[in-house]
């Protein structure tokens, strides 16, 4: 039947995945316009596939380029703090500096991850347990602002790519937490899901979430969000309160074609 090869090119094209990937449909094709069209589509693919790898070896060489006068103006940050220790005044605002400082270098950190599109080393934890020290180390708690909550029912104990991980919920906990502002974060760890939520402490504080910016497109096209999906998390934002739900994978994260585990 005539249309036949032609239906089943479309069926493979149709059953193509969304990441870059190179075909080989023209192979055991003949040179006729079929077999054109075939080789066009592999063309194409081979080119997404060389955009990719362009655009993520550019993103790893600004990552790795940027990091070097990161560290120089955190090192320098840390030396100031040190000898501020007579001017209480100068104190919080050099705290601040540092403080955005360790976050440009986290979502360095991200962007080097995504652009390398690898995983890193892995390691076994309690959720809970994990949760609980991540969240004692955010700025917020440690500068009183926040207090952290977390229980559940047991400890599930989940294989996690422990660096990236860390780097989402910092990302989600400076999402949730408005500045300067004393509150609750209240963690429900679930064996598949895990529930953030901020709570304001201050009765005229005005916790509720901001209305999206411009150019907000909410958490999912953040770097954090990016890199929770590159890890296999996928995060839902409650728009109406300032939640964040973690939905983890039921197995080890799939990594798509693209991408080689470290």
């Amino acid at each position: 039947m005539v249309v036949g090869p032609v239906r089943r090119l479309a069926d493979v094209v149709e059953g193509l995945p969304t990441a870059p990937a190179r075909t080989g449909l023209a192979s055991g094709l003949p040179g006729d316009e079929l077999g054109r069209l075939a080789k066009a589509i592999d063309d194409y693919q081979a080119r997404l596939v060389d955009a990719r790898d362009a655009e993520r070896s550019f993103f790893a060489d600004a990552s790795h380029e940027l990091r070097t006068p990161v560290a120089v103006v955190r090192g320098a940050t840390e030396l100031l703090i040190e000898d501020a220790a007579e001017l209480p005044a100068l104190r919080p605002r050099l705290q601040r500096l540092e403080r955005g400082v360790r976050q440009l270098a986290e979502l360095l950190d991200a962007l080097l991850g995504l652009a390398r599109g690898r995983v890193g080393a892995s390691e076994t934890v309690a959720l809970r347990g994990w949760f609980r020290d991540r969240l004692a180390a955010a700025d917020a708690t440690r500068d009183g602002c926040l207090q952290a909550q977390v229980d559940g029912h047991g400890d599930p104990v989940r294989t996690l790519p422990v660096h990236e991980a860390a780097l989402v919920l910092n990302g989600i906990v400076r999402r949730l937490v408005p500045a300067g502002i004393r509150g609750q974060l209240l963690a429900h760890v679930g064996d598949g899901e895990i529930t953030l939520e901020f709570v304001a402490l201050d009765a005229d504080a005005d916790a509720a979430p901001a209305a999206p910016g411009k150019g907000d497109r909410g958490l999912g096209m953040t770097l954090v969000g990016r890199l929770a999906t590159h890890i296999g998390w996928r995060l839902e934002e409650d728009s109406t309160r300032r939640l964040v739900r973690i939905h983890l994978p039921a197995d080890a994260p799939a990594v798509d074609p693209g991408m080689r585990a470290a």
